[in-house]
């Protein structure tokens, strides 16, 4: 994937989930369970929750910046957007 290596993880969530931007920015830790492979959006613009299972892709980069000890559960996944 030809993008800027900031971008990466946006592009690689993004194109592996089918959330959309708006999603991508508000997603929280406590919205990503690694046990059951899904990332949970709670409300879509639709005002229904939305489950995108995570590719192996999705996974081991989200995995990479996960660190429980650098971050609460509500705080968001921060990606540059």
């Amino acid at each position: 994937m030809a993008c800027a290596a900031d971008f990466r993880n946006v592009v690689l969530l993004g194109l592996h989930t089918g959330m959309r931007s708006g999603e991508i920015k508000r997603l929280k830790w406590i919205s990503v369970d690694f046990t059951r492979r899904v990332i949970v959006v709670p409300t879509t613009k639709n005002g229904d929750p939305k489950f995108c299972p995570m590719s192996n892709e999705v996974h081991a980069m989200l995995k990479r910046l996960d660190d429980p000890r650098k971050h609460t559960p509500n705080d968001r996944v921060c990606f540059a957007i």
